[in-house]
């Protein structure tokens, strides 16, 4: 599963960092990019919400330990929030390894904004993060048809400075519609009143054509969720592969550990 990274600046010191996916030695770069500018600007404080990342090695691990570093030179540090068992795990084995200054973790994503406050209040962050509700998109609103009471439809032929009177008769041997006195020449007929079909037909399509896509829409976004559903099922044995070689590894890690802490001076 690739690694999914969001910035949210909070302020003009805390950035809070959504990760989701898988941080490995394949994608770490990834990270990397996204936090080289960290310790050229005024940020001091990074919380990482972690609560959709589903696996990290030491390799990932590491890069987030040198932002650490690299955040306490400039008077702040980088926190965990709301990390899995695992990485959990990770972190204490490092900690306890004395892998570089450790790493604080928290149970929520709050917890951790409230704690970048020295004088123990709330701090700007975490008001700010609360005040960010969640939403779903939504859906254009149609408006039905208006009933064809509200829009009488108008005659086509009659014309509104031509009132309907008694003309003059026409002279004695002279075509009708050459008749100087006619306004309305006799071969012109008056088009009868529209049927109610076509007067509907324009809200009607339009109608119709937003309804179309709106389906579209929706059908669209139903196989998205297929195809990401179906490469989470894909990617479900790889991924518990690995959390396997990462415990083994882990488990060697903290024996190596042991064995240095068990034959080093007293």
């Amino acid at each position: 599963m690739p690694l999914s990274l969001r910035l949210v600046p909070l302020g003009d010191v805390t950035l809070l960092l959504f990760m989701a996916g898988e941080l490995d030695r394949s994608n770490r770069f990834v990270l990397a990019d996204a936090l080289e500018s960290i310790p050229r600007s005024p940020v001091t404080h990074v919380v990482v919400a972690a609560g959709d990342l589903e696996f990290c090695d030491l390799v990932g691990f590491d890069q987030l330990s040198l932002t650490h570093q690299r955040l306490r030179v400039k008077g702040g540090r980088l926190v965990i929030a709301d990390a899995r068992p695992p990485l959990r795990r990770l972190i204490e084995l490092r900690a306890e390894g004395g892998g570089g200054p450790a790493i604080a973790v928290y149970p929520s994503v709050a917890a951790a904004l409230s704690a970048t406050d020295t004088d123990g209040r709330p701090s700007a962050a975490s008001a700010a993060l609360a005040a960010r509700p969640r939403h779903l998109p939504r859906v254009r609103a149609l408006h039905p048809a208006q009933p064809l009471s509200q829009h009488p439809a108008q005659p086509l032929g009659r014309h509104p400075a031509q009132p309907l009177g008694r003309h003059p008769a026409p002279r004695l041997g002279q075509d009708p519609g050459q008749h100087p006195g006619s306004r309305v020449s006799a071969p012109r007929v008056v088009p009868s009143r529209p049927s109610a079909s076509i007067a509907a037909t324009p809200p009607v399509i339009a109608w119709s054509q937003a309804l179309r896509k709106q389906a579209a829409d929706q059908q669209q976004a139903l196989v998205e969720r297929l195809g990401a559903a179906r490469g989470a099922t894909i990617s479900m044995r790889e991924s518990r592969r690995r959390c396997q070689e990462s415990i083994t590894a882990l488990r060697g890690t903290l024996r190596d550990v042991q064995a240095a802490l068990t034959t080093g001076p007293r």
